[in-house]
């Protein structure tokens, strides 16, 4: 999965939503790392991702750059290609993440969704 994470965080010229579990550590921390990689900058967002990322990143479980933000910050002034949303929220909820980003990002036509599980 990571090297095809990581192809695709290279290929794309927008920014990138990764919804995964927020107790799933290991791959928070490959997408954070991956998105490093890539020069983007990540972003946490919903209650239970920010939360678990903080407390795993305070018993050293998880390395969060220094330059994180969460949802409540200013990543709206930041160029789209720079930005990774790690997020929870798949479930297609009304008030979740995903349709808080739709209604800041209108879709078009060259948008892609990739779905891995």
């Amino acid at each position: 999965v990571g090297r095809n994470l990581e192809q695709i965080f290279q290929e794309s010229t927008g920014k990138i939503l990764v919804s995964t579990f927020s107790s799933s550590i290991p791959r928070i921390q490959q997408v954070v790392d991956i998105s490093e990689r890539c020069g983007r900058r990540v972003v946490l967002s919903g209650r239970s991702m920010i939360r678990n990322g903080q407390i795993a990143s305070d018993l050293g479980y998880l390395r969060l750059p220094r330059n994180f933000m969460t949802e409540s910050e200013r990543w709206h002034d930041l160029p789209p290609a720079e930005l990774t949303f790690l997020t929870t929220g798949s479930q297609g909820l009304s008030r979740g993440f995903f349709a808080k980003l739709k209604r800041c990002f209108p879709a078009s036509r060259d948008q892609k969704m990739i779905a891995l599980s």
